[in-house]
C-alpha cells in the first residue's frame, strides 16, 4: 500500500487517522462502520490501522465464548468505530441484527499516542478501600476547586437528629440535633432480606453500641470508607430514623433536602440491590441490550487486554490496550433520568440504585456523589462528572434542556438561576415525569421521597403545593396522562398495561401521586409513566380555557411534612363541561369517545379492571365485535388548549375525564383526559357547571 494512499476499508492514510462522521447508527450515532471482512482484507494489503484492528479481534474473540455457543445469530460481521470523549477508539462489535459488545482501544498516558486511538487509563480489576479512597481523595481536591462547589457557609452544617458516631472500636447512634459537623450519607437499596434497623424497642442498644458482625456488608464497607476520608459521621436511613415510629419517620422524611444537601459526601451503593451487597469487590459490565430486552446478559470482567502489535508506527515500546467499555455504566448514571432515553436499560443489573424513586432526590440534592458501579467509581458534582476511566473527565456536561435531568448541574441552574415561575414550573412537570419512571415499594412514599426536591422548588415558586403539583401552574399540570407499556416488550403487539389507584390512600384522584404503577411492564423497562411530554413539546403554548375557573384547592399533608404524605385533598372548579359515554375495549385496553360521530381516542389511567363500567348495548361499534367491549357514563370537564406550532398548526383542547365517585354521587374522581380538536363543536357549546373532583 502505497505511504500516501488511503485505505479501502478504515480510510486512514500512513498518518493514521480516522474519520468517524461518515456512517451513523441509530444506537450509536456517528462513526465508521467497517466490515469485518473487508478489513482483513486491508490488513493483509499493509494497512498499519488495520493491521492493529485485526489484532485486537484476535484478542477479544476469545473472551465471549457464551456468544459463540449460546447466541450463534450474534456472530460480528462488523465494527462501528467512534471517538470517546478524551480521543480513545470505542469499537462495537456488530453482529447480523444486534450489537454484540462494546470494546474501548488505547494507549497508556505518558506514552507516544497513536492518533486515531488516543489516550486512556486503567481501570483497576477489582476495587480495594485504599484504591477507592485514594481516589475519592484527588476528585474530592478538584471538587473543592469547582466555584459551584465551594461552602457558601464556611462553618460545618448544621448535624441531623441522629448520626452513627464511629469510633477506632466502636459505632454507636447518637443525638446529634443542634450541632455542627460534617458527616457522609449512604444510598443504598433495602433489598428483600431484613435490614438492619432502629426501633423504639432498641433504640436505648443502639446509643450504646451496635456489634460489628450485625452490620451488613454495605453498612461496614461505608463505615470504613468514611472513616478512611477522615470524618467521624454517617447517617444511614434504616439505622438513624426510628423505623416503626409514624412520627418521627415522618419528621426526619420532612428534613431529607437538609439531610442530603448538607452531607460532605453521599456514597452511593450504586451496584447493589440489597444491604447484603459489597462496594469493594471485582469489576464488571455487560454488553449494552439495545435491541434485546435481556433480563440477565452475560457478565463481562473489566479487565484489561494488551493488543500485541508489530510496531508499524515507529512508536518504540508504546503498549496499546484494550478492555470492555465504560459506556455504559457512564450511560446509566448520566442519562437514565433522560426522557428521551433509557426506556430499557441494562442499569438493574449493574446499578439497581439508580432505579429507586427515593435515589431520585438523594442523588440530587447531595453536593457531592461517589456511585460505586459495577464497573467502576463515577463521582458527581455540581459542577461535573468524574470516572476512573477519564472519559466523563472530558466530556461536556449538559444542564437541562427541557428533555431531561442530567445530574447535580440540573439543580445548581435551579438554585442560581433567576427564573420566571412558568420556567420552573415546566421543571417540575420535567422532574415529576422523570421520576415517576423509577420503582417504590410502598406508594404512600411517592411523595414523601420527592419532598426534599418539592421543597427546593417550593422556595423558589412561592406557591401552594397540592399533593406533588403547584397551584400557580393549574391548571396545565392537572392535565398529565398515563403512559402505559406492552408487557411483553416492544417489539410485540401484547395488550398495553396502565396503572391502578394507589392503596392506601395517598393523594387525590388529581394528582399523578395517586396512580400505581408498580404492575406495568416488564421489568427492565422505564417506559411506564406519568406524562407531561404533550404539553411540554409546546411548553409555552398551553392556554387556560375562558371559561375555566379554580375556585378552591386544599390538601391536607401531615403537620410536620407540608411537602410529604397527603390525607386528603380537594379540587373544586366551575368549567365548561359534556356528559358522554366512554367505551372500552377490554380485549385490548383500548378506549374511545365519540363527539358527534368524530371518534377520539382517551388516555385512561387505570386498567379497565378498575372501572365502574358495565356491558355495551353497542358491541361492535368502536371496536372489533370479538372484543369484550364495556361502557360507562363520564363528564369531560374542560380546561385549556395548546397553540399549534411547527408541524401541528391546529388547536388541541383537554379535558379530564371524570366519574362520580361511587356513594357521593355529587363528588367526581379523575379516571383520565381527552385530547381532542379545540374546535370540536359540542365542548365549544358545553355547558358550565361547578364542579368538586377529590
Amino acid at each position: 500500500m502505497s505511504s500516501f494512499s488511503l485505505c479501502s476499508a478504515c480510510h486512514s492514510s500512513s498518518e493514521v487517522t480516522l474519520d468517524l462522521t461518515t456512517d451513523r447508527s441509530i444506537f450509536l450515532g456517528y462513526g465508521l462502520e467497517i466490515s469485518i471482512d473487508d478489513l482483513e482484507i486491508a490488513a493483509v494489503s499493509g494497512c498499519h490501522l488495520c493491521t492493529l484492528l485485526s489484532d485486537f479481534l484476535r484478542v477479544v474473540r476469545n473472551l465471549s465464548p457464551d456468544f459463540r455457543t449460546s447466541y450463534l445469530w450474534r456472530v460480528p460481521t462488523d465494527l462501528f468505530l467512534q471517538a470517546s470523549d478524551i480521543g480513545t477508539l470505542l469499537i462495537a462489535l456488530r453482529g447480523e441484527a444486534s450489537y454484540v459488545d462494546h470494546f474501548e482501544l488505547y494507549t497508556h498516558r505518558g506514552q507516544p499516542p497513536i492518533p486515531a486511538i488516543g489516550l486512556g487509563e486503567d481501570v483497576p480489576e477489582s476495587l480495594t478501600l485504599a484504591l477507592a479512597t485514594q481516589k475519592i481523595k484527588y476528585w474530592m481536591s478538584v471538587c473543592k476547586q469547582h466555584p459551584a462547589c465551594i461552602f457558601e457557609d464556611k462553618r460545618a452544617p448544621e448535624l441531623p437528629t441522629r448520626l452513627l458516631f464511629l469510633g477506632k472500636h466502636q459505632v454507636r447512634l447518637e443525638d446529634t440535633a443542634g450541632r455542627r459537623g460534617f458527616y457522609a450519607t449512604l444510598s443504598h437499596c433495602w433489598g428483600t432480606s431484613q435490614v438492619l434497623t432502629t426501633t423504639s424497642e432498641n433504640l436505648t442498644e443502639r446509643k450504646t453500641g451496635i456489634r460489628w458482625s450485625s452490620l451488613p456488608k454495605i453498612f461496614q464497607d461505608a463505615i470504613l470508607l468514611t472513616l478512611s476520608l477522615g470524618l467521624q459521621y454517617l447517617w444511614i436511613d434504616s439505622l438513624c430514623i426510628v423505623q416503626g415510629d409514624n412520627r418521627d419517620w415522618t419528621h426526619e422524611s420532612a428534613r431529607m433536602a437538609s439531610i442530603y444537601s448538607n452531607s460532605y459526601l453521599n456514597i452511593a451503593a450504586t451496584s447493589s440491590s440489597g444491604s447484603n451487597g459489597i462496594l469493594f469487590t471485582g469489576r464488571w459490565t455487560t454488553p449494552v441490550p439495545y435491541e434485546e430486552d435481556l433480563e440477565e446478559l452475560p457478565k463481562r470482567p473489566m479487565k484489561s487486554y494488551e493488543i500485541p502489535y508489530q510496531d508499524s508506527f515507529g512508536l518504540g515500546n508504546t503498549v496499546i490496550k484494550a478492555r470492555y467499555s465504560t459506556r455504559p455504566a457512564h450511560e446509566n448514571v448520566k442519562l437514565l433520568h433522560n426522557s428521551e432515553h433509557m426506556k430499557r436499560s441494562d442499569v438493574f443489573q449493574k446499578g439497581p440504585l439508580l432505579t429507586r424513586s427515593w435515589v431520585f432526590q438523594e442523588r440530587l440534592l447531595s453536593p457531592r456523589t461517589v456511585h460505586f458501579h459495577a464497573t467502576e467509581m463515577i463521582w458527581e458534582c455540581k459542577d461535573s462528572f468524574l470516572c476512573e476511566c477519564g472519559i466523563l473527565g472530558g466530556a461536556e456536561h449538559l444542564l437541562h434542556d427541557g428533555k431531561g435531568i442530567i445530574g447535580k448541574c440540573w439543580l445548581r441552574n435551579l438554585e442560581t438561576d433567576l427564573e420566571y415561575d412558568t420556567r420552573l414550573a415546566v421543571r417540575w412537570l420535567d422532574c415529576v415525569e422523570l421520576y415517576s419512571r423509577l420503582r417504590i415499594t410502598e406508594c404512600t412514599d411517592k411523595l414523601p421521597a420527592l419532598a426534599g426536591l418539592a421543597s427546593k422548588f417550593g422556595s423558589k415558586l412561592q406557591s401552594q403545593y397540592l399533593a406533588g403539583l403547584w397551584e400557580c401552574d393549574l391548571p396545565r399540570s392537572l392535565c398529565w396522562k398515563v403512559i402505559g407499556e406492552e408487557r411483553d416488550g416492544p417489539d410485540t403487539n401484547t395488550r398495553m398495561t396502565y396503572g391502578k389507584r394507589c392503596a392506601p390512600y395517598c393523594a387525590p384522584t388529581w394528582s399523578w401521586a395517586s396512580i400505581d404503577l408498580s404492575d406495568t411492564g416488564i421489568t427492565s423497562s422505564f417506559e411506564a409513566r406519568t406524562a407531561f411530554e404533550h404539553l411540554l413539546v409546546k411548553t409555552f403554548s398551553f392556554q387556560v380555557d375562558d371559561r375555566f375557573e379554580l375556585v378552591a384547592a386544599e390538601c391536607t399533608p401531615y403537620p410536620e411534612s407540608p411537602f410529604g404524605q397527603v390525607t386528603s385533598g380537594t379540587l373544586i372548579i366551575r368549567a365548561a363541561s359534556l356528559s358522554t359515554t366512554l367505551f372500552i375495549d377490554q380485549s385490548e385496553a383500548d378506549f374511545m369517545i365519540d363527539l358527534g360521530g368524530k371518534i377520539y381516542s382517551a388516555d385512561i389511567d387505570l386498567e379497565p379492571t378498575y372501572l365502574n363500567s358495565h356491558e355495551s348495548q353497542y358491541p361492535g361499534n368502536y371496536f372489533p365485535k370479538a372484543h369484550k367491549q364495556r361502557e360507562m357514563e363520564v363528564l369531560l370537564t374542560v380546561f385549556g388548549y395548546t397553540q399549534g406550532v411547527r408541524d401541528l398548526p391546529e388547536e388541541r383542547g383537554f379535558a379530564l375525564i371524570i366519574t362520580p365517585v361511587r356513594g357521593l354521587q355529587t363528588k367526581y374522581e379523575r379516571i383520565g383526559i381527552l385530547e381532542y380538536d379545540a374546535s370540536e363543536p359540542a365542548l365549544l357549546n358545553a355547558d358550565i357547571c361547578t364542579i368538586e373532583i377529590v
